[in-house]
């Protein structure tokens, strides 16, 4: 698993939010209704996401449908969800593994 990578698109996908949430705020009174607020909400998550992992970062395709999606999902609450679980190896080894079978350096 490439956790620098996931690393990196939740960051892009938070830098993203940040600027969805506010627009969405500024326009939803020109919106009919609730679904039509969520729909553009979600269709302007995916494509400033996309966009920003295309131009900024040159992303591939799928890596940048990856930025899209974790901004529609909320990328703040994932990275805040994962972020004990996001250690590369190098930081796992560094504390010592202490489980059954345990390792020490």
């Amino acid at each position: 698993m490439n956790t620098v990578l996931l690393i990196q698109q939740l960051t892009i996908a938070i830098v993203a939010s940040a600027i969805v949430i506010p627009t969405i705020q500024r326009v939803k009174g020109w919106m009919p209704n609730a679904k039509s607020v969520e729909f553009i909400s979600v269709a302007l998550s995916m494509l400033i996401g996309f966009g920003f992992a295309l131009y900024y970062v040159e992303y591939s395709l799928i890596d940048a449908l990856i930025v899209g999606f974790f901004s529609v999902i909320g990328a703040d609450n994932i990275y805040k969800l994962l972020e004990e679980k996001l250690k590369t190896f190098s930081e796992v080894k560094q504390e010592g593994y202490t489980e059954a079978g345990s390792y020490h350096d």
